[in-house]
């Protein structure tokens, strides 16, 4: 076996080991509470969002999201949450004539959040939602957009308490 031939063998394994390590590699806990950061968070959606707070509860392969913003000219505060589990399974509700398919996947150290809308009356649309963290995990960081009958992209950042 010439030189070369020992250099490829070395390189495909050494590759080997490191997809092997970087898939086995523990996945980052998004557990918390985090409080919006209206100067870094960048929204095209109306009513202007004033401040908030989101709750995220993750454990092994379910994700769960809670918040409550304060809505410009809004009383009360508004409120939204979700539970899924992160294996690409969609969760199927039905409200009326509308409805939406939830899942969410891994992508690398990102969670990928995709809601599917079924409307008759307004039409189809896919929501879409990119969890990550920085600065060593106190930083929620998550890359929104929605693609139908309406369409924007908001950039959310979120400080953990």
């Amino acid at each position: 076996m010439n030189r070369q031939s020992i250099f490829g063998i070395f390189f495909i394994l050494a590759a080997a080991t490191a997809i092997s390590v970087a898939s086995s590699a523990p996945k980052p806990d998004f557990s918390g509470t985090y409080v919006l950061d209206m100067q870094r968070t960048k929204l095209q959606t109306k009513p202007a969002v004033l401040g908030g707070e989101i709750v995220l509860e993750h454990r092994d392969a379910y994700f769960t999201f809670s918040r409550a913003f304060r809505i410009e000219g809004q009383e009360p505060t508004e409120t939204s949450d979700y539970e899924v589990s992160i294996d690409g399974r969609e969760v199927v509700k039905k409200d009326g004539d509308v409805t939406t398919k939830l899942s969410m996947t891994w992508d690398g150290d990102s969670l990928v959040f995709t809601v599917k809308v079924l409307s008759p009356k307004d039409g189809d649309g896919i929501h879409t939602a990119r969890y990550r963290l920085e600065d060593g995990g106190k930083t929620l960081i998550a890359e929104e957009s929605f693609r139908g009958p309406w369409r924007f992209d908001n950039l959310w950042v979120a400080v953990r308490k």
